[in-house]
């Protein structure tokens, strides 16, 4: 395992050219496609310019509001790291100063070796925070969470109220160890 600013896939892919395309977790990835997005509408029907531009300044205030919310909530983060099933959080973790640590290899359950590497590095870490995703297997996160003493959360990264999902893993993240609850 080597260290990343960019948020960490232990036992994942770590090459530069891996696509990761979960880039809705990041609402300064979300600018740059609502502008492409505003300026594809332009072009393609120039005559409801105003409409498509006054719809882009809402959107990209309420996406400040939450790029703001996530600054001030992951600021002052207990622990920087975290452990997640399948690795969604990249662009938050790389935008945040975060490190997001996988379950899945690949894809793939972990083997058992895998596994006990994950433990050791939580260990190591300290890590007190664990996601795993509406709909993914529970047991492998459970295993990890009860052997290094993590709050298990569950999380819905494809939720159509990004914003709110977003605001409320942060908030997860932003709490001290001993006041998480599930």
């Amino acid at each position: 395992d080597h260290d990343h600013d960019h948020g960490d896939h232990t036992g994942h892919d770590h090459s530069q050219d891996a696509l990761d395309p979960h880039v809705w977790s990041s609402p300064r990835a979300m600018h740059v496609f609502a502008r492409n997005m505003l300026d594809a509408l332009v072009k393609a029907n120039p005559e409801r310019a105003e409409y498509y531009r006054e719809n882009y300044r809402h959107l990209a205030e309420k996406i400040d509001a939450v790029d703001s919310t996530l600054t001030a909530l992951l600021n002052n983060a207990p622990s920087r790291s975290f452990i997640i099933y399948h690795p969604a959080l990249g662009y938050l973790a790389r935008d945040y100063g975060l490190r997001q640590h996988s379950i899945e290899f690949e894809g793939k359950k972990p083997s058992p070796a895998q596994l006990k590497e994950l433990v050791d590095m939580a260990r190591q870490e300290e890590i007190n925070t664990l996601f795993v995703q509406r709909g993914f297997d529970l047991k492998n996160g459970e295993v990890i969470s009860r052997e290094v003493g993590a709050e298990l959360f569950e999380i819905d990264p494809l939720r159509y109220e990004w914003d709110e999902e977003l605001i409320k893993i942060a908030t997860i993240l932003s709490r001290e160890r001993d006041e998480q609850t599930n």
